[in-house]
Protein backbone atom coordinates (compact mmCIF):
# COMPACT_ATOMS: atom_id res chain seq x y z
CA UNK A 1 0.00 0.00 0.00
CA UNK A 2 1.10 3.62 -0.65
CA UNK A 3 0.09 7.46 0.20
CA UNK A 4 1.27 10.24 -1.41
CA UNK A 5 0.94 13.29 1.32
CA UNK A 6 2.07 16.95 0.82
CA UNK A 7 4.48 15.57 -2.44
CA UNK A 8 6.15 12.98 -0.38
CA UNK A 9 5.16 9.11 -1.00
CA UNK A 10 5.45 6.71 1.61
CA UNK A 11 5.03 3.12 0.96
CA UNK A 12 4.15 0.35 3.36
CA UNK A 13 4.50 -3.52 3.10
CA UNK A 14 3.08 -5.71 5.52
CA UNK A 15 3.70 -9.65 6.11
CA UNK A 16 2.41 -12.29 8.79
CA UNK A 17 -1.11 -10.82 8.96
CA UNK A 18 -4.04 -13.11 9.71
CA UNK A 19 -6.16 -11.27 7.29
CA UNK A 20 -6.48 -8.50 4.60
CA UNK A 21 -8.23 -6.47 7.35
CA UNK A 22 -5.80 -7.14 9.37
CA UNK A 23 -2.79 -6.11 6.50
CA UNK A 24 -4.76 -2.90 5.42
CA UNK A 25 -5.19 -2.00 9.31
CA UNK A 26 -1.61 -2.39 9.82
CA UNK A 27 -0.51 -0.96 6.79
CA UNK A 28 -2.13 2.44 7.38
CA UNK A 29 -0.90 2.71 11.40
CA UNK A 30 1.88 2.23 9.43
CA UNK A 31 1.51 5.25 6.69
CA UNK A 32 0.10 7.55 9.24
CA UNK A 33 3.24 6.87 11.82
CA UNK A 34 5.63 7.34 8.59
CA UNK A 35 3.87 10.89 7.96
CA UNK A 36 3.55 12.36 11.61
CA UNK A 37 7.22 11.54 12.23
CA UNK A 38 9.02 12.58 8.70
CA UNK A 39 9.61 14.89 6.48
CA UNK A 40 10.35 15.33 2.54
CA UNK A 41 12.61 18.20 1.73
CA UNK A 42 14.23 19.33 -1.49
CA UNK A 43 17.83 20.32 -1.28
CA UNK A 44 19.05 20.82 -4.61
CA UNK A 45 16.95 21.60 -7.70
CA UNK A 46 18.12 19.60 -11.12
CA UNK A 47 20.43 21.85 -12.69
CA UNK A 48 21.17 24.11 -9.87
CA UNK A 49 25.16 24.93 -9.99
CA UNK A 50 26.43 23.35 -6.32
CA UNK A 51 30.03 24.88 -6.88
CA UNK A 52 32.30 26.13 -9.19
CA UNK A 53 35.98 24.74 -9.02
CA UNK A 54 38.85 25.79 -11.34
CA UNK A 55 39.59 24.10 -14.18
CA UNK A 56 43.54 23.94 -15.45
CA UNK A 57 44.06 24.44 -19.12
CA UNK A 58 40.90 25.75 -20.32
CA UNK A 59 39.09 28.37 -22.17
CA UNK A 60 37.60 29.18 -18.80
CA UNK A 61 38.56 28.94 -15.21
CA UNK A 62 35.79 28.02 -13.78
CA UNK A 63 32.80 25.29 -14.35
CA UNK A 64 29.25 24.93 -13.00
CA UNK A 65 28.79 21.43 -11.79
CA UNK A 66 25.74 20.26 -10.25
CA UNK A 67 23.56 17.05 -10.52
CA UNK A 68 21.41 16.10 -13.21
CA UNK A 69 17.96 15.31 -10.48
CA UNK A 70 15.99 17.17 -7.70
CA UNK A 71 17.30 15.66 -4.80
CA UNK A 72 14.71 15.32 -1.86
CA UNK A 73 15.54 13.61 1.43
CA UNK A 74 12.78 12.41 3.92
CA UNK A 75 14.22 12.48 7.24
CA UNK A 76 12.73 12.56 11.00
CA UNK A 77 10.37 15.48 11.75
CA UNK A 78 12.43 18.91 13.20
CA UNK A 79 15.84 16.71 12.09
CA UNK A 80 16.82 18.97 8.78
CA UNK A 81 18.79 21.11 10.55
CA UNK A 82 21.08 18.15 11.71
CA UNK A 83 21.81 17.32 7.40
CA UNK A 84 25.31 18.11 6.19
CA UNK A 85 26.48 18.38 2.68
CA UNK A 86 29.59 17.95 1.89
CA UNK A 87 30.99 18.78 -1.65
CA UNK A 88 33.94 16.35 -2.93
CA UNK A 89 36.05 17.22 -5.90
CA UNK A 90 39.28 16.12 -7.02
CA UNK A 91 42.50 18.25 -6.30
CA UNK A 92 42.53 19.36 -9.70
CA UNK A 93 39.85 19.53 -12.53
CA UNK A 94 41.68 19.25 -16.21
CA UNK A 95 40.39 20.61 -19.70
CA UNK A 96 38.90 19.09 -21.76
CA UNK A 97 35.57 18.49 -20.40
CA UNK A 98 32.27 18.00 -21.51
CA UNK A 99 28.93 18.98 -20.56
CA UNK A 100 27.47 15.81 -18.50
CA UNK A 101 31.16 15.06 -17.26
CA UNK A 102 31.24 13.39 -14.16
CA UNK A 103 33.32 15.70 -11.87
CA UNK A 104 32.87 15.04 -8.50
CA UNK A 105 30.16 13.72 -6.15
CA UNK A 106 28.02 15.75 -3.34
CA UNK A 107 26.63 13.50 0.04
CA UNK A 108 24.26 14.60 1.82
CA UNK A 109 24.64 12.75 5.70
CA UNK A 110 22.31 12.89 9.02
CA UNK A 111 24.38 11.49 12.50
CA UNK A 112 27.27 10.37 9.73
CA UNK A 113 24.99 8.01 8.23
CA UNK A 114 25.27 9.22 4.42
CA UNK A 115 21.22 9.17 3.14
CA UNK A 116 22.22 10.35 -0.46
CA UNK A 117 25.66 10.56 -3.05
CA UNK A 118 24.88 11.99 -6.08
CA UNK A 119 27.26 12.70 -8.90
CA UNK A 120 28.26 16.34 -9.99
CA UNK A 121 28.27 16.88 -13.74
CA UNK A 122 29.76 19.67 -15.56
CA UNK A 123 27.10 21.76 -16.84
CA UNK A 124 29.25 23.34 -19.90
CA UNK A 125 31.80 22.03 -21.87
CA UNK A 126 35.50 23.63 -21.31
CA UNK A 127 37.34 23.54 -24.27
CA UNK A 128 41.31 22.82 -23.95
CA UNK A 129 42.94 26.43 -24.28
CA UNK A 130 45.81 26.99 -26.62
CA UNK A 131 49.63 25.97 -25.82
CA UNK A 132 50.42 29.54 -24.42
CA UNK A 133 47.52 29.61 -22.05
CA UNK A 134 48.59 25.90 -21.18
CA UNK A 135 51.70 26.70 -20.51
CA UNK A 136 50.91 29.88 -18.69
CA UNK A 137 48.71 27.45 -16.12
CA UNK A 138 51.55 25.17 -15.82
CA UNK A 139 53.82 27.88 -14.75
CA UNK A 140 50.38 28.59 -12.79
CA UNK A 141 50.35 25.15 -10.57
CA UNK A 142 53.98 25.19 -10.19
CA UNK A 143 54.26 28.22 -8.15
CA UNK A 144 51.11 27.37 -6.16
CA UNK A 145 52.88 23.86 -5.69
CA UNK A 146 55.85 25.84 -4.15
CA UNK A 147 53.64 28.23 -1.98
CA UNK A 148 50.81 25.98 -0.76
CA UNK A 149 48.14 27.91 -2.81
CA UNK A 150 45.12 25.74 -4.40
CA UNK A 151 42.01 26.67 -6.22
CA UNK A 152 38.61 25.82 -4.30
CA UNK A 153 35.50 25.04 -5.18
CA UNK A 154 33.20 27.53 -4.13
CA UNK A 155 30.09 25.23 -2.51
CA UNK A 156 26.45 26.46 -2.73
CA UNK A 157 25.24 24.26 0.06
CA UNK A 158 21.14 24.23 1.59
CA UNK A 159 20.94 26.19 4.81
CA UNK A 160 18.90 24.91 7.35
CA UNK A 161 17.47 28.47 7.64
CA UNK A 162 15.79 28.88 4.23
CA UNK A 163 14.85 25.21 3.34
CA UNK A 164 13.75 24.75 -0.25
CA UNK A 165 11.00 22.48 1.00
CA UNK A 166 7.98 20.68 -1.56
Amino acid sequence: MSALREGTRLIAAVMGATSDEDRLRDAQKLLAYGFRYFETHDLYDHGEPLANPWVWYGTVENVAVGIDETLRITVPRGRYDDLSAVIDLPDEIMAPIAAGDRVGVVRVTLDDEILAERDLLARSEVVESGFFARRGDDIERFMGGLFGDSAEADANVPSAEAPADQ
